[in-house]
């Protein structure tokens, strides 16, 4: 991002985690997918611990299979930087999680929001493609 005339790149991109805590629930979406799909989210997802959530689900039942949710692994997890240059969130992402979110309806917006810590908005950076920058 910049800041003011010059580039910033954070340290950190932060993303949606899931902490466990047996006094809350958290609201989800689960997709059916196969032993390859899952395999694909694995290799993906690979700074997350796959983790069975199949017992703790409310008002839905899972057959043949179990229910997965992927939770930061802690060398992964860090606490709410000071600064956008220690770590940021990229609107991008926040544009895609509420478009995604308003998709489902209200009743899942609320939801969302009452299980979920609010973004903190000194962290959110208009993220952007840099040209001038080659990949070594």
């Amino acid at each position: 991002y910049r800041d003011g005339e010059r580039w910033v790149t954070p340290r950190r991109i932060f993303y949606l985690n899931v902490e466990a805590d047996a006094a809350s629930t958290t609201n989800g979406i689960l997709f059916i997918v196969n032993e390859q799909e899952l395999a694909r989210f694995d290799a993906r997802e690979w700074i997350y611990d796959r983790v069975d959530v199949s017992a703790a689900l409310h008002g839905v039942s899972v057959e043949n299979g179990s229910a997965w949710v992927y939770c930061g692994k802690p060398e992964y997890v860090s606490a709410h930087p000071a600064t956008p240059e220690e770590g940021a969130i990229r609107r991008t992402y926040l544009d895609i999680l509420d478009a995604g979110h308003r998709a489902l309806g209200a009743d899942f917006v609320r939801a969302y929001d009452a299980s979920t810590d609010a973004v903190p908005p000194s962290l959110v950076v208009d993220d952007v493609r840099r040209d001038d920058v080659s990949i070594v």
